[in-house]
């Protein structure tokens, strides 16, 4: 079930990212709500143990460090590619997650590259990221 909430997470997001170039915070909540909920009730047994709290804070990370990163760059990476990462963190867990990252960045730059000898043809300044998470979410998921 799960995965089939990310899944779904992702296609959605990736239309809106891809589409409109930014995330609705309606989307975020709902799907950061189911997060939590499938973070603290179904993951876990235990709230009190030590290494609960050191996998929540792995998790989060990479989430909070784009959104350092945005807010630093004046958002050149968005506020909403740090949520959905908080978010994914709490679905999938850090491992997973950096995982994810780590394709998605380099399918971005293989993308990057096929395009650049076509950088005059395309008027669009930044690359969705979302996408190129689903992307990366399909190939682990299989």
């Amino acid at each position: 079930m799960k995965l089939i909430m990310t899944l779904v997470f992702l296609l959605y997001g990736s239309y809106m990212d891809f589409r409109f170039q930014c995330i609705s915070k309606r989307y975020l909540s709902i799907f950061g709500s189911f997060a939590v909920i499938d973070y603290f009730l179904v993951q876990r047994d235990s709230f009190l143990q030590s290494d609960v709290v050191y996998q929540l804070l792995y998790s989060l990370l990479p989430g909070i460090i784009t959104l350092i990163i945005g807010r630093v760059t004046k958002e050149e990476i968005g506020y909403g590619d740090g949520f959905i990462l908080i978010i994914l963190g709490l679905l999938l867990g850090w491992k997973e997650l950096l995982l994810m990252i780590t394709f998605s960045l380099l399918i971005v730059m293989f993308v990057s590259i096929c395009i650049f000898p076509f950088r005059n043809k395309f008027k669009f300044r930044t690359m969705p990221l979302i996408p190129f998470l689903l992307i990366s979410f399909l190939i682990i998921a299989v």
